[in-house]
């Protein structure tokens, strides 16, 4: 039994490594995946249970029980590979916690008045260097003007920016893919200002502005 003597911790790296192996990223699902191992492991548990695999999708008790499932379901497909080299595991039955997350029929539409007093309190958020303010101010705003997606504004790099053509350079995207976004001449002004203030910044006084959040 490999993965006995691997235990549950070697079966996350060599399942992680594996389907990485074939080009997913897998970085959400790399951090769930070693909570779940952190938690089983102090619980005592060698390999994975129905019991232990429930104990820890159903935290914490105030979470939506969509998010239960998804919890769940990311054990099963970890316990499914486990069980391929370690026969004492358990793959818990796909019924446990049968919720679903049901997007919205319509989306809710923020009216430009709502956008502008969003980002207003941006812009009043206590900061140690002044950094944050800025940070989310100019985040709000290029989510309305651009429509990117929630992440794709965080792994933005100066280089990524073009204010001279008035476009954004969104890399390895979904399925790997990259595209240009064009920036509507309203953002030039928040992203030209935001630009001095991260260069100037102390990377020290950077990193906990960042890490205090």
């Amino acid at each position: 039994m490999l993965l006995a003597r691997l235990g549950l911790r070697g079966g996350e790296v060599s399942a992680l490594a594996a389907r990485r192996a074939l080009g997913h990223k897998l970085l959400l699902l790399g951090r769930l995946l070693q909570r779940f191992v952190v938690f089983a492991e102090s619980s005592g548990a060698t390999f994975i249970t129905t019991e232990i695999a429930l104990a820890w999708a159903m935290q914490p008790a105030e979470a939506q029980p969509a998010q239960w499932t998804n919890g769940l379901a990311m054990v099963r497909r970890f316990a499914r590979y486990c069980s391929a080299i370690d026969p004492r595991t358990v793959v818990p039955p796909p019924d446990l916690l049968p919720h679903r997350y049901r997007r919205p029929s319509s989306p809710y539409i923020y009216r430009d008045e709502a956008i502008i007093r969003l980002i207003d309190a941006a812009k009043r958020l206590p900061s140690t260097v002044g950094l944050r303010p800025q940070t989310y101010a100019t985040l709000f705003g290029l989510y309305a003007a651009t429509g990117m997606r929630c992440n794709e504004p965080l792994r933005l790099d100066r280089d990524d920016t073009d204010l001279v053509d008035s476009v954004l350079t969104v890399r390895d995207t979904k399925f790997g893919k990259s595209r240009y976004v064009p920036l509507h001449p309203s953002t030039h002004r928040p992203s030209r200002s935001m630009r001095p203030a991260v260069t100037v910044m102390p990377e020290s006084a950077e990193r906990h502005e960042i890490s205090s959040e």
